[in-house]
Parts: C-alpha cells; sequence; structure tokens
C-alpha cells in the first residue's frame, strides 16, 4: 500500500540535492501540524508494537520456535551471504559503471582511474574468506576517499558500509564471537543509516518534492509532495527505530524495509537495483537472525509501552537536532548564526539529551571489574 519510492535514496535521483545547503528551520518542523500528528500516529504505533514484543516473548508459540531455528542457521550464514552481497555489489558498480566510475553510490562518482580495478579487487576478495580483511579495507579507503571529495557529511548517510566492514572483519577473525557481535554493530549501522535518510525527507523535503513533481509524478497518489515526504520519513524512521529497539517486530521492521527496496526496483530500475545491493542482504540478514541490542540494554526487559514511546520521541528529537546541526555546520558559509540561533539552540539541546542517554546506556551496560 505504500509507495515504493519512500525507500529510493533522493540524492541519487533529485537535480537539487546539494550539501552546501541549509536544511529546514527545526522550529518550524516541529511546530508543523502536520510533523506533529505524524508523530503522535507513529507513538500509538511503536506502543502498540511494544506490547505484541512482549506478548510474543512471553509465549512459547511455533513461530518463537521457528524464529529461533531461522536465528541458529541465519547466524552462521549471515557472514558467507554478505560476502556474496558485497561481491555482487562492487562486480556490478564496476562494470556497470565503467564509463563514468563511482565509488559507493551513483551520486558519488570519481574520476579517477584506480576505482575501478579496486572494486573489482574488492569483488574477488569478498569471494574467499582469506580474502575478507583486504576487501574490506578497500572498502573504507573507497569510504574515506568519498569523504574527502565530498565531505563527511555526505557520507554519513551510507555508515551501512562501515557496519558491513566491521561485522565481516569481526567474523573472520573470531569465529566464535565474532558473528554475535558484528550481528549488533551491523543493526545499529544499518538502522542509523535509515534513520539519518528518513530525517533528510524532513529537513530537505524539497529534494523528494523535485522527483515527486518532475520524474516520479504517479508515485504522490495524489498527496501533497511536502506531506508526502513527511509521511515517508516517519516510515523510515519508525522502522529503523524498531529494528534497534524490537524484539520480533525488529526482524519484522527490517523485512518490510527489505521488500520497500525491492518493490522501489521497477518503478526507478537498474540505478536503484544496483545501488540498493548493500542495504538489501543486510536488511535480508536482520530480518533473519534476532535482534541482540535489548540482551545488552538491562532496562529493557522491564520497559513498557510508555517508556519505549519516550525512547522514540527522544530518538526522533535528538536524531533530528544532530542531522540540523551537523548540515547546518556543512553550509554555515552562507548562514549568519544570529538568524537562526532559536533553531541552533532546539537542536543542541534535543542531540544533547540523546547522547545523555546513551552516555547512561552504556555505563550501565558496561561490565562490572572484578574486586581485588
Amino acid at each position: 500500500m505504500l509507495p515504493g519510492l519512500a525507500q529510493a535514496h533522493v540524492r541519487w535521483f533529485s537535480q537539487v540535492a546539494a550539501d552546501n545547503v541549509a536544511p529546514q528551520a527545526l522550529t518550524t518542523l516541529l511546530t508543523s501540524p502536520f510533523f506533529v500528528a505524524l508523530l503522535l500516529l507513529a507513538l500509538v504505533v511503536v506502543g502498540g508494537v511494544r506490547g505484541i514484543d512482549v506478548r510474543l516473548a512471553e509465549g512459547n508459540s511455533r513461530l518463537m520456535h521457528l524464529l529461533r531455528r531461522i536465528d541458529s542457521r541465519m547466524s552462521q550464514a549471515a557472514a558467507p551471504v554478505l560476502r556474496i552481497g558485497c561481491a555482487l555489489f562492487f562486480a556490478a558498480i564496476a562494470i556497470y559503471y565503467r564509463d563514468q566510475p563511482i565509488t559507493l553510490t551513483p551520486e558519488l562518482k570519481s574520476p579517477t582511474s584506480w576505482v575501478l580495478p579496486l572494486q573489482l579487487a574488492i569483488a574477488a576478495g569478498m569471494l574467499f574468506r582469506a580474502g575478507v580483511i583486504p576487501a574490506c579495507a578497500g572498502v573504507v579507503l573507497l569510504y574515506l576517499y568519498s569523504a574527502h571529495v565530498y565531505g563527511i557529511v555526505h557520507l554519513m548517510d551510507y555508515q551501512l558500509f562501515l557496519g558491513v566492514c566491521v561485522f565481516l572483519s569481526l567474523d573472520r577473525l573470531s569465529q566464535r564471537h565474532g558473528a554475535a557481535d558484528g550481528l549488533l554493530v551491523l543493526r545499529l549501522m544499518v538502522a542509523t543509516s535509515f534513520l539519518w535518510v528518513g530525517i533528510e525527507k524532513w529537513l530537505y523535503p524539497e529534494w523528494t518534492c523535485d522527483i515527486l513533481r518532475n520524474q516520479l509524478p504517479t508515485l504522490a497518489m495524489g498527496l501533497a509532495p511536502n506531506f508526502w515526504a513527511m509521511a515517508a520519513g516517519f516510515i523510515e524512521v519508525a522502522l529503523a527505530f524498531l529494528m534497534l529497539f524490537g524484539g520480533v517486530s525488529s526482524q519484522v521492521a527490517a523485512a518490510v524495509l527489505f521488500f520497500m527496496l525491492v518493490a522501489a526496483i521497477p518503478a526507478v530500475g537498474a540505478v536503484d537495483a544496483i545501488g540498493h545491493l548493500p542495504m538489501l542482504f543486510p536488511l535480508f540478514i536482520l530480518a533473519t537472525t534476532r535482534n541482540r541490542l535489548p540482551r545488552r540494554l538491562p532496562e529493557h526487559a522491564a520497559w513498557q509501552a510508555i517508556d519505549l514511546c519516550s525512547l522514540f520521541l527522544m530518538a526522533v528529537t535528538g536524531m533530528t537536532g544532530l542531522y540540523f546541526l551537523t548540515h547546518e555546520l556543512a553550509s554555515a558559509a552562507h548562514v549568519q548564526v544570529v538568524t537562526i540561533w532559536p533553531d541552533l539552540a532546539v537542536a543542541t539541546l534535543a542531540s544533547a539529551a540523546l547522547a545523555a542517554w546513551v552516555l547512561r546506556a552504556v555505563r550501565q551496560n558496561r561490565p562490572a571489574r572484578p574486586r581485588p
């Protein structure tokens, strides 16, 4: 029922996307009636999903037994599946974009001659377990080079590439514990990537509206482009949040994102199909393995729906504030701080509150030191 473009990456197709443009005023966004209404609706959904998660976790149904068996098998097969996915992706971009090379994603173009052979070497290295570490080093090199050319703010959309490298490297270095720790890192990186891209639709709605008006107007389904962009952002943010903090819903959220990405391919074409390969394979893995994060947070078992809703509210405001700060700094040369101080104040407070919660959770989860 949802339009496929909700999961097509806006930067790849919009003609107006630019990092040196200031984002929409944060105070304007947070006081928008549409934003407030959709936020309240999302809170209701998150609270309801939390209740379903609790019931499923307390039960001993066939569904839970099935999910445990799938998790047991996929936890062992995750690394080979992801290595094959990475090999396909880097071979595909090296061949498809051979005339106009890119580094990692369609908009990250590079005229340098060494990119294409490096991509082919990465693809070959991923096919063999012994070649994983050098291949991951090659991916990190492409990421850092892209950050150098396009700016680190631009590459914050794509931290999932780093998550893939960490997961594969941990699996290679430690067969016993690497997969479990790697899956947690992979989930964090993939979920925060989708959170970031979802927030992008709120603070840069004109990027999405440009596509809806000029390239794919039928996908708007008669809705106003600005409202459509805001709703699509809430879909991504809510699903990404549940991927991080849900129980069974974390797997469902990953599956929904997976099928939404697939649904976007017929409407958008080969660019979307190739560009989304490094997202599809991690999402498939996260949809078939349980969420390890709640076990790392002692409070999670005792949370009620209201607690998860309050965390969602903090995540939405905190991550939006962090996004605003990073992109405002990127365009600081074009904006006078005096004119945007209310937005900067709100963004700083919201992101600081989220950072404080994260630090508190990390401290509580730190293993106790043995007494002498």
